[in-house]
């Protein structure tokens, strides 16, 4: 990539062109030769498992007093990683104010939820009445 004018005024005696317009240029680049030299990457990833647990801890007969547990934990767990390249080739600028300019980014985030559900029914004799208590509690950790 040539350099820019050092000076004011036009390129050529007919141009109409001064030297800002071709700083300008030399600015931008040349987009042909950045869409084959320079390149970046961008990775996404999401993972969603979830696992459920559910235990009988009185009774499983139903002429029986019952208490259930259900456990429920949900997970994300999400990765974002952002790499760059910009190679000197594409700069005019001398290699004292820094070229090959790269980045690299990370993003990570780890989410569990769970849910916890216990169910108490009562075993009456009489069928014509009957009962339930359900219990919910929930927890998110980050």
């Amino acid at each position: 990539m040539p350099p820019a004018a050092g000076a004011a005024g036009l390129v050529g005696a007919n141009s109409n062109r001064s030297s800002y317009y071709l700083a300008d240029m030399v600015r931008n680049g040349n987009p042909v030769a950045i869409a084959n030299q320079a390149w970046r990457r961008w990775l996404f990833h999401t993972i969603t498992p979830q696992f459920s647990l559910e235990y009988k801890l009185l009774g499983k007969a139903d002429d029986e007093t019952q208490l259930n547990y259900t456990g429920e934990v949900y997970m994300n767990a999400y990765t974002e990683t952002r790499d760059a390249y910009y190679p000197h080739s594409l700069t005019s600028r001398a290699w004292s104010d820094g070229v090959d300019l790269t980045s690299n980014s990370d993003f990570k985030n780890l989410q569990f939820t769970t849910r916890h559900s216990f169910v108490f029914k009562p075993y009456f004799y009489n069928n014509n009445h009957s009962l339930q208590i359900l219990a919910r509690f929930r927890g998110r950790f980050k």
